[in-house]
């Protein structure tokens, strides 16, 4: 039987980083190798790839903190790490009175009901066998919360990102991408997260139809007092959605700034 997870301290803020209240999550000193392997019939570890070196930040209430870097930066791996679907190699993630990376698989499922992601790929993410008000319900079932009002609660999660509810019984294939993608932000509300990581979220969607998914974001968050970690490449989203950007090169945070000017700095 796994032992119960021994509650830490939380970390002190890091200075300078501008954020406003106390942080819900803390990443200090993240570090992700992923191993290298000979060929042949007895493969050895020949060396490491080093995709996130010594990353630390904080995100706090009701933020959107943006990751921008180029392709390869290590922006996915720090996401998958922060949410142990990765497991790091060294460092520290703090959610609350939680140190993450020292949990298992089954101590961190109490802990998915709080944090939550959604996928880049709307087309790939969602199960095609399954009906919408499936996919959506699924979260509830696996954490023993669906139960005789739930169809209920998966209409109004579908009515508070977009959908007509009476769409429940289709499947995703027969939605746009930006409809997927709306499913898929319903999917991770149904557990009332605290923190969702946003994976790329529009990066494959239409630039007609982005607009309408970011702004449902920050209404969202808005309403329901979300803190998002927000990644991408594109600095036009950051500028729109994020109020801190936390900059990756090759595997390492090289600044976290404001997504836009100070208007009274003098230049």
């Amino acid at each position: 039987m796994t032992a119960p997870a021994q509650a830490v301290t939380p970390l002190p803020p890091l200075p300078g980083h501008g954020g406003t209240g106390e942080p819900v999550l803390q990443v200090r000193d993240l570090v992700k190798h992923f191993p290298v392997m000979s060929k042949g019939v007895i493969r050895r570890r020949v060396g490491d790839v080093h995709a996130v070196c010594g990353v630390s930040f904080d995100l706090y209430e009701n933020e959107t903190l943006g990751l921008v870097g180029e392709s390869g930066s290590g922006k996915t791996t720090i996401s998958r790490t922060v949410l142990g679907l990765e497991r790091a190699t060294s460092g520290q993630v703090r959610y609350g009175e939680h140190e993450l990376t020292e949990l298992s698989r089954r101590q961190m499922r109490p802990l998915r009901q709080e944090l939550q992601i959604v996928f880049q790929d709307p087309y790939a993410s969602l199960d095609p066998r399954m009906t919408v008000h499936e996919i959506v319900a699924e979260p509830l079932r696996i954490h023993g919360r669906y139960g005789a009002g739930a169809g209920g609660e998966v209409s109004e999660l579908l009515r508070l990102v977009g959908l007509n509810p009476e769409h429940g019984n289709r499947f995703a294939h027969e939605f746009s991408g930006g409809q997927r993608q709306r499913i898929g932000i319903a999917r991770a509300l149904a557990l009332h997260p605290k923190v969702i990581i946003l994976d790329e979220p529009v990066s494959a969607l239409d630039v007609s139809i982005q607009a309408g998914v970011l702004n449902l974001l920050m209404d969202l968050q808005s309403e329901l007092g979300l803190s998002f970690l927000f990644v991408a490449h594109d600095l036009s989203v950051m500028r729109h959605v994020a109020g801190r950007v936390a900059v990756m090169y090759l595997g390492r945070l090289v600044e976290i700034a404001p997504a836009s000017p100070d208007p009274n700095r003098k230049s």
